[in-house]
């Protein structure tokens, strides 16, 4: 993540949460092909989804701090 969030100490676990709700909606398989530039129709090499369960990071207690 290459951005700078603030917030109150009193919204933190709403910011960890949209956080990590919108890296999940990102790249989630469902969307993520139709997300990036080359989609499904890129004529050279697309690189492989691996088995990673992108919905388990809402349950990560360290994925934005």
């Amino acid at each position: 993540m290459h951005d700078s969030f603030s917030t109150h100490a009193s919204d933190v676990e709403s910011l960890m949460n949209k956080t990590r709700n919108e890296f999940v909606s990102i790249y989630d398989t469902e969307n993520f092909y139709d997300s990036i530039p080359f989609g499904r129709d890129y004529p050279g090499v697309v690189p492989t989804i691996g088995t990673l369960d992108i919905k388990g990071v809402q349950d990560s207690d360290y994925f934005f701090c």
